[in-house]
């Protein structure tokens, strides 16, 4: 392992993946064959040699935006502001759609859900300092962005200490062992989908499942990059409307490609490290609704379309503020 104060070349950061991993091979596999088809549609279809009629074309790419922002949803709401940071509640009656949410939560691929929240509670508590696991100031962008995903260091498990409300969850610690099947249910569904409708251009049922499959993992790589740039270029582009301790930013075009966790300065400010939380101890007030938003301002919020979701469920009772 390198020292933590060093940032990583390129080829330095992929000396600390963990090739052995089958999760690893995966993690690249299904980048290659996602973005290899995109670039094969795109280049056939510009000189003639694609099948697909343009009505096919306009249904795939409608089904690959759809799943983009459909599981960004679920990363942001679920994931970061639930799962992870406890923002509200589910009305105690609804409790048994958790595991539900977990479940679909585990089709995004981006690791099991509590494996994820502890990491970013761990991120928060030592946002760019030498321990944080995805800093972009201590390792380099292709560290922060991505490779961290799948290191070669992660033998301690999960940090059940800092998730001891999902600890509590049976449920989700039994689709947290199991989450793959999440992935294939969520695989499989797109591309039955793709191949009723044809989307593919083909005679055959398989070779749409096939290209529909395809279509799959690029929208996963989509995804997973949308979800990296709070990692990498939030904490590089952008403005600090507060002095956080790190290197937390604020950015539109980043909160409009995921529905509002662009204001990410914002939420480490309400969020602070453990050395933030120390030095404005007693000071921090915060309102119950304010811990689901991560919009502050009237204009912030109305692109803070995870946090009017939020807003909207409330009102209808189906969650609930702090």
């Amino acid at each position: 392992m390198k020292t933590n104060n060093k940032v990583l070349s390129l080829r330095e950061a992929f000396s600390e993946v963990d090739w052995h991993s089958p999760n690893t091979h995966v993690f690249f596999n299904v980048q290659v064959i996602g973005v290899g088809w995109f670039i094969w549609l795109l280049f056939s279809k510009i000189f003639s040699l694609s099948p697909l009629a343009s009505s096919n074309l306009h249904t795939i790419f409608l089904m690959i935006i759809a799943r983009y922002f459909i599981g960004m949803w679920f990363v942001t709401v679920w994931r970061h502001r639930f799962f992870a940071h406890q923002s509200f509640r589910v009305h105690p009656w609804l409790k048994w759609v958790i595991p539900i949410i977990a479940f679909i939560c585990s089709a995004d691929a981006q690791r099991g859900i509590c494996q994820w929240a502890a990491d970013h509670i761990w991120h928060h508590k030592h946002s760019d300092k030498p321990e944080d696991v995805h800093s972009c100031k201590q390792k380099g962008f292709s560290w922060c962005h991505w490779l961290w995903v799948v290191k070669s260091d992660d033998q301690q498990g999960i940090k059940w200490s800092l998730i001891p409300h999902l600890n509590k969850m049976r449920s989700v610690r039994w689709i947290e062992n199991r989450q793959w099947i999440g992935v294939v249910v969520g695989g499989v569904l797109f591309s039955l989908i793709g191949s009723l409708l044809s989307v593919g251009g083909f005679h055959s049922f398989m070779a749409n499942f096939l290209f529909s499959l395809c279509g799959y993992f690029f929208s996963t790589t989509l995804l997973w990059h949308g979800t990296f740039m709070i990692n990498s270029a939030m904490h590089l582009v952008g403005k600090q409307k507060y002095d956080t301790g790190d290197e937390s930013r604020n950015s539109f075009i980043t909160a409009f490609l995921t529905l509002g966790e662009g204001w990410h300065n914002n939420h480490h400010y309400h969020f602070p490290s453990l050395a933030q939380a120390q030095k404005r101890a007693g000071s921090l007030k915060r309102g119950k609704s304010e811990l689901y938003w991560q919009g502050e301002t009237f204009f912030e919020k109305c692109f803070d379309w995870s946090g009017i979701s939020i807003w909207l469920l409330t009102k209808l009772g189906i969650l609930r503020a702090l």
